[in-house]
């Protein structure tokens, strides 16, 4: 069984590229592209511009592009209430 990019086979697991984040190996940045932040977050492209509209996150403009700051993910996260969990 091998590692396909692309596509996923019945027996290929596919490929994701990581954003590095919990990786010890990887340096941490301090900013985020868009597309990373929505897969850091599990959330959509909308919902992140709503987040940043909210002022719950922290957009930044270099050039044209847009950077989310690696600080306002980390107090988003830290603010985020604890799932309530339910027993059996």
């Amino acid at each position: 069984m091998g590692i396909h990019r692309g596509h996923p086979t019945k027996d290929a697991p596919v490929l994701i590229p990581s954003c590095g984040l919990g990786r010890e190996d990887v340096p941490e940045r301090a900013l985020y592209p868009p597309r990373e932040v929505e897969r850091i977050l599990s959330i959509s492209h909308a919902q992140l511009y709503r987040l940043i509209g909210a002022g719950r996150l922290d957009a930044r403009k270099i050039g044209r592009a847009t950077y989310i700051t690696r600080s306002s993910i980390d107090k988003f996260l830290a603010e985020l209430p604890p799932a309530q969990v339910r027993s059996v």
